[in-house]
């Protein structure tokens, strides 16, 4: 979540088989000399990729988290940790009690972040990614959702990652199933099982035209 689509897995393969990146930092202290002697890496292919890996260091809070890797930490729990937090250093220094208390985190989840947080090798990486510029950006919210919860089942146009990012910043919430709580249920071409459930719950059924005109958003 770090990176941008110039430095894909590929890319990122090729210079851990050759010993540039061992770590999420190593990423950040890459320069030109480094990738330029590489087979197929033109210097106009190398300023691009250092490019992207410039851009890559202004981040959300729950995309910071979720691109530590934390075990069984996912983007919901990466959302809910930073709508809740608002700061990686009141997550870090949050005591065990206080995880636990979090509505819906869970306590498997709970007991991985306050592991990861108290290994110091880790806090020593994320100390070093804000030494290499690494800055969490602060993130203007509205609230036009007004809480209400969305699935997906089925393909859409636009990537179903870029719009439950754009429901979350306007105040909706992704659940992972059918269920009673569930407002609207989004379809795209050929939508499974999920859509025989939310007809039978008589869940509102809409498509992808409906709820980029819920968020006002224009193509």
């Amino acid at each position: 979540m770090f990176l941008k689509k110039d430095l894909g897995k590929s890319i990122i393969k090729l210079l851990v088989a050759k010993g540039l990146i061992i770590n999420i930092t190593d990423i950040f202290r890459l320069r030109l000399g480094d990738l330029e002697v590489l087979e197929g890496f033109a210097e106009k292919k190398s300023i691009k990729i250092l490019k992207s890996i410039e851009r890559s260091k202004e981040i959300s809070l729950n995309n910071f988290i979720y691109a530590l890797g934390i075990r069984h930490i996912g983007q919901e729990s990466s959302v809910l940790l930073a709508d809740y937090y608002q700061d990686i250093n009141k997550l870090m220094n949050s005591k065990k009690e206080e995880l636990e208390s979090i509505y819906s985190l869970g306590k498997q989840s709970s007991e991985s972040l306050f592991s990861y947080f108290n290994n110091k090798d880790n806090r020593k990486e994320i100390k070093d990614l804000f030494s290499l510029g690494i800055k969490i950006k602060k993130e203007k919210k509205s609230n036009i959702l007004n809480n209400k919860t969305f699935l997906f089942s089925g393909s859409l146009n636009i990537a179903r990652n870029q719009i439950e990012e754009m429901i979350r910043k306007n105040g909706g919430k992704i659940l992972s199933n059918v269920s009673p709580n569930l407002d609207y249920l989004v379809i795209g071409s050929k939508p499974g099982s999920k859509l025989k459930k939310a007809q039978d719950l008589k869940i509102k059924i809409i498509n992808e035209k409906d709820i980029l005109s819920l968020l006002k958003y224009e193509k």
